[in-house]
């Protein structure tokens, strides 16, 4: 497939491996079926025959509870042992490059890049391609499920959802960007401490011998200033980046419940219809927020 990058090919050799991302898109259908089966036992609750419609749909939901939770079993056991797989295929590889190089590249790159490489970025690349993976394919289930319904149901107010969800995305990202760079920086200086550390550890006694010894506490306790200072204001950013998100899809979920109200006075949709919209038409903001976050993370992998 030639739009797919040539990491996945890497990382699920196996075609079997595939196979995982079944379960994990037909999982994402369920919380739909769900909303639009409680949405019809809302307005049931007016109808002559209400008992019969309410069994009918809450066996509907009841069954797809079931299967909901078996195919999260089948989507936790796949993925994890995959992503065990795949983070030692990472750490194999990347140990074995390293293995390859010329002494000169161990010259030119620190002990704590290193380590960093072999421990965090690894962890990040098996995260990436297992966990991250897993909510991705789960999101695009959800989304296409919920856009259909969503559609189906009132077009004008989804619309509305979406167009708002999109803007609100781009307003966080823009916070969310600052503090991943804050969040590199935090990183780089963190090596940093760790390569000062363990050449001062490692030549202590050259250190003792020229009386070194206050030297190198500020050229380290320098760096992790730093390494607290970059992390300090990336936590500040991405609480921020959270709370804004959360004023704003509350405020949007006021607005499109008024209008909501409004139609059913109106008599042009139902307290039932109004429900499943509200509860699928919102989460195609929040899915959509969480999708393009991870794209980031995934790029980074990559």
């Amino acid at each position: 497939i030639p739009f797919l990058p040539k990491m996945y090919w890497f990382l699920y050799r196996k075609p079997i491996y595939f196979l995982m991302f079944i379960p994990t898109f037909l999982s994402g259908w369920m919380m739909t079926i769900s909303n639009y089966t409680m949405g019809q036992i809302i307005d049931a609750i007016n109808e002559p025959n209400a008992l019969s419609i309410v069994k009918r749909y809450a066996l509907l939901n009841f069954g797809a509870a079931i299967l909901s939770s078996g195919l999260n079993f089948i989507d936790q056991y796949c993925w994890i042992t995959v992503g065990s797989l795949i983070g030692i295929k990472v750490k194999r590889v990347l140990f074995k490059s390293l293995m390859l190089k010329d002494i000169e590249f161990f010259d030119t790159h620190s002990f704590g890049d290193i380590l960093t490489m072999l421990s965090e970025d690894c962890r990040q690349v098996e995260n990436s391609f297992s966990s991250t993976k897993t909510g991705q394919v789960r999101i695009v289930g959800q989304l296409i499920s919920s856009l259909i319904v969503s559609f189906g149901i009132e077009w004008k107010l989804t619309l509305f959802a979406i167009f708002s969800t999109f803007m609100i995305s781009v307003i966080v990202n823009l916070f969310r960007d600052a503090a991943r760079i804050s969040l590199r920086a935090a990183r780089k200086a963190d090596a940093k401490s760790l390569t000062i550390a363990d050449e001062d550890i490692c030549n202590s006694r050259t250190i003792f011998a020229f009386n070194r010894q206050h030297e190198e506490l500020e050229r380290y306790g320098e760096w992790v200033d730093k390494n607290y200072e970059f992390s300090y204001k990336a936590k500040i950013l991405f609480n921020t980046s959270f709370r804004l998100s959360s004023l704003l899809d509350n405020g949007t979920v006021c607005v499109c419940l008024n209008v909501g109200a409004y139609l059913i006075v109106k008599g042009e949709i139902t307290a039932g219809t109004l429900f499943s919209l509200s509860r699928t038409a919102f989460t195609i903001g929040i899915q959509l927020n969480q999708l393009l976050s991870t794209f980031d993370m995934e790029q980074k992998a990559l």
